[in-house]
């Protein structure tokens, strides 16, 4: 780990060092003050947290990328250090590639080649498969996880759960599925019962059928449709396609103790503002025009309570 550490932080003083070359061309061309670097370049000599230095080197290559354009058709984007470019046709992507690695290279920078996915239909990217308008579990992530030994401590219980939560856009009521875990996880000892083999197994067989996303377009409406579950709000965000509505992702949160005491039809309103703020974070707070659909008893519960109040 100490080795993995190391060559981050060398990483992060190669991108710097690019910055300052880039910071010097600004300054000879009268253009100062875009970048800080020296900051940057003090943190990174004495950090001693690889998460940190991680986001250092970031925040050092955004600041690069704002030196290249893109090919007109494709779309650059960045996560830390990991890379892609999407486009419409495979002669723009292949173009635009070739274009981002000479301005890396001239950069004094270098690119993993075992990484590196040339111009692919599909490309794995963050742990996921991406391609045209889908993403989808690695079945590689998915076969590790289905692997796992029964849970003993709370540690690996939190492993199981840190796993669980990079796939919970494809299971569907996730807060409720894993609350078990939850639970053994604030218990003083953890006591594995036969229902919490049951309901790890559960789990481990809704990853195996879990099902192909489809990429957000923001752009286009969404839909909502919001439910509530015992102490959980539980929903799924579709778009239309081809007049068919497409699953973009599984969404759940448990309700906090004040609304869990609560009439159903403001149980749904809590959930809904739960989901959509859920959401949102998913694709960067552009969500665009939604329309939010919930069970017909909860209309009817709100119906009721207003006659209510008229008597």
């Amino acid at each position: 780990m100490r080795r993995e550490d190391e060559k981050q932080k060398v990483q992060a003083k190669v991108l710097v060092a690019a910055l300052k070359e880039v910071q010097r061309q600004e300054q000879a061309s009268g253009e100062v003050g875009k970048l800080e670097i020296n900051p940057i370049h003090i943190i990174i000599e004495n950090s001693e947290d690889p998460i940190q230095v991680k986001h250092l080197i970031g925040q050092a290559l955004e600041h690069l990328l704002t030196q290249f354009t893109p090919k007109a058709g494709t779309k650059l984007l960045q996560y830390v250090d990991d890379l892609l470019i999407a486009g419409s046709s495979e002669e723009s992507v292949r173009e635009c590639t070739v274009e981002l690695l000479n301005f890396i290279g001239d950069k004094g920078l270098k690119v993993s080649k075992s990484k590196l996915q040339f111009t692919e239909p599909e490309v794995k990217y963050l742990g996921h498969w991406l391609s045209q308008g889908k993403k989808k579990l690695d079945p590689e992530r998915v076969a590790r996880i289905i692997a796992l030994p029964t849970p003993k401590t709370k540690r690996q219980i939190r492993q199981v759960l840190g796993l669980l939560r990079y796939c919970r856009q494809w299971i569907e009521g996730f807060s409720e599925k894993v609350k078990f875990l939850y639970e053994r996880l604030n218990s003083d000892r953890v006591k594995w019962t036969e229902q919490n083999e049951l309901d790890f197994q559960k789990l481990k067989e809704v990853l195996m059928t879990a099902p192909v996303l489809t990429l957000p377009d923001v752009n286009k409406e969404f839909q909502l449709f919001v439910d509530v579950s015992g102490q959980t709000a539980q929903g799924v965000l579709t778009q239309e396609w081809a007049s068919k509505r497409k699953p973009i992702g599984f969404l759940s949160k448990i309700l906090d103790p004040v609304s869990q005491g609560w009439p159903t039809c403001l149980q749904a309103i809590v959930a809904v503002a739960l989901l959509v703020e859920e959401w949102e974070e998913r694709i960067d707070g552009k969500s665009g025009k939604a329309i939010y659909y919930i069970p017909a008893k909860v209309v009817m519960g709100i119906h009721l309570r207003v006659y209510q109040c008229y008597l």
